[in-house]
């Protein structure tokens, strides 16, 4: 699929994403097909000129699409036999639909042309007005275009847009990452009961305003965005992720830094406290006639 590795996102991101995964990390990446029971035995169909086993059940089918195929047009053959197979799976059928869309900016999106974008774009579109009724699926392809518009086209003020509608829309909508967003890099608290995590939901809303901090239309929106998230009681991973953020707008440092001192004296998150560590130090070494 082309995703991107640590080493990219360590250079390319101003934070290191903490994503907690809710269920199913092992669909986050690409799985060989070796890996299905060899004593098992599934029908198959030819879809678009690759043969693809029958599942028993919808979810089985859509898993086997995290499989590595060498072949895109394979992949995409496995996503488009979700439909086929099972016409009533609704679910299943959006998040192969997603997938679809995703897979017209190719192999590594980070080689997708201005027309592929469009492309995913309109496919993440139609798939809007296609699963209306399911928010999980909505939100994600909302985000998806947000992230298209803002990374891969440079648009930040339609991608500003995209988010919006997201947090406006879907502001509970629990974040599902099957099949994955553009990362798979995922930092998962080692030590977290049923209890905290059931405190710890993401929300596609929350991932939403980190990407509005992260490629604002203006400052102000990013300065509106974030005390969305600190004043509204969200997620702290979440929270100090956009503190990282907020720290490089220089303009913001004087009501930004007071609460990254505040927020590294109760946070537990050692990776996480580190990080804003590092950047806080760095911006207190600049020169200001400011004194915090």
């Amino acid at each position: 699929m082309g995703y991107p590795s640590m080493s990219f996102f360590g250079k390319c991101l101003p934070i290191l994403f903490a994503v907690l995964i809710l269920g199913g990390l092992s669909a986050c990446k690409d799985t060989p097909r070796s890996a299905i029971n060899a004593q098992q035995t599934f029908p198959s169909h030819m879809v678009n000129g690759f043969e693809v086993p029958v599942f028993p059940s919808a979810e089985e089918q859509l898993n086997y699409t995290n499989s590595w195929f060498e072949s895109i047009k394979e992949k995409k053959a496995t996503l488009i036999a979700v439909s086929l197979f099972f016409p009533k799976a609704e679910k299943q059928k959006g998040e192969a639909a997603l997938n679809l869309s995703y897979l017209k900016l190719g192999r590594d999106y980070r080689l997708a042309k201005p027309a592929d974008c469009r492309k995913a774009i309109q496919g993440y579109t139609d798939i809007i007005a296609r699963f209306a009724s399911h928010p999980d699926i909505c939100a994600k392809a909302y985000w998806y275009m947000g992230w298209i518009y803002s990374n891969l086209l440079h648009d930040s003020k339609r991608g500003v847009e995209m988010f919006d509608l997201v947090i406006a829309d879907y502001p509970d909508t629990l974040l599902n990452l099957t099949p994955p967003v553009p990362w798979v890099t995922f930092v998962t608290p080692s030590a977290l009961d049923k209890k905290n995590k059931a405190r710890a939901n993401r929300y596609w809303s929350d991932l939403a305003r980190l990407e509005i901090i992260r490629h604002p239309d203006t400052v102000d929106t990013a300065r509106r965005t974030f005390f969305e998230l600190w004043h509204g009681n969200r997620n702290p991973e979440i929270i100090g992720i956009s503190l990282k953020l907020m720290l490089n707008y220089h303009d913001l440092n004087h009501e930004v830094v007071p609460l990254a001192k505040a927020f590294l004296k109760k946070t537990t998150d050692t990776v996480l406290k580190n990080d804003i560590s590092v950047t806080l130090e760095a911006v207190m070494r600049q020169p200001s006639e400011k004194k915090y």
